[in-house]
């Protein structure tokens, strides 16, 4: 939590980005953020989250898309997100709303 509001505090975090999916009870049911360095810029995807009791049913895809609209309002030039390939049900959740898969990433380490 703490790592979060650090970021929160930086300049590229806007409240408007940080968007709550509730289902018809009013129960919350997915939550993103999004983060915009500036007008014409990608915004990035990070973090975004279903209640387990409600995955499968488009809560997922319907935040992630209000979020993109929200980008899209602000100016920004797309949206991307970092994700294992082995996280199947995120990688289908962004296909689901709109997102292509760009390429493979390298995550690399080294003792300091």
């Amino acid at each position: 939590v703490e790592k979060w509001h650090a970021m929160a505090a930086g300049p590229s975090f806007r409240p408007e980005f940080d968007l709550l999916a509730r289902d018809e009870a009013g129960e919350a049911v997915a939550a993103i953020t999004v983060w915009l360095p500036g007008e014409g810029k990608c915004g990035m995807i990070e973090p975004m989250g279903t209640h387990p009791d409600h995955r499968r049913l488009g809560h997922g895809r319907r935040v992630i898309r209000a979020a993109c609209a929200a980008l899209a309002r602000a100016g920004a030039s797309g949206v991307c997100v970092v994700t294992p390939e082995l996280n199947a049900g995120a990688v289908e959740v962004y296909r689901a709303a709109g997102l292509r898969r760009l390429g493979q990433l390298s995550a690399m380490v080294r003792p300091v």
